[in-house]
């Protein structure tokens, strides 16, 4: 399994390097260094992940990747109801 690309934007503010993901724009942190805050970044992702799988919602419907809802693909001239 590929590990997921990710680019880190920073720029100095104060004294410190402040940055987040460009694909990502929810994970952002500092650090004292580049090393720190690509430790900082890395630790923000992961909680943001395990954050997300924590999460419920009541009627909460997942469909893997590939399947087609009710049967069939529902494509632009089609109007998908009644399956």
């Amino acid at each position: 399994m590929t590990k997921p690309f990710f680019t880190l934007e920073n720029w100095p503010d104060d004294g410190w390097l402040v940055g987040g993901l460009k694909e990502v724009p929810s994970v952002f942190s500092q650090g004292e260094s580049l090393k720190e805050l690509k430790e900082n970044i890395a630790d923000g992702y992961r909680m943001m992940l395990e954050s997300d799988a924590e999460s419920s919602h009541e009627g909460l419907a997942t469909l893997e990747l590939g399947e087609e809802p009710f049967g069939r693909a529902c494509g632009a001239r089609d109007s998908c109801q009644g399956g």
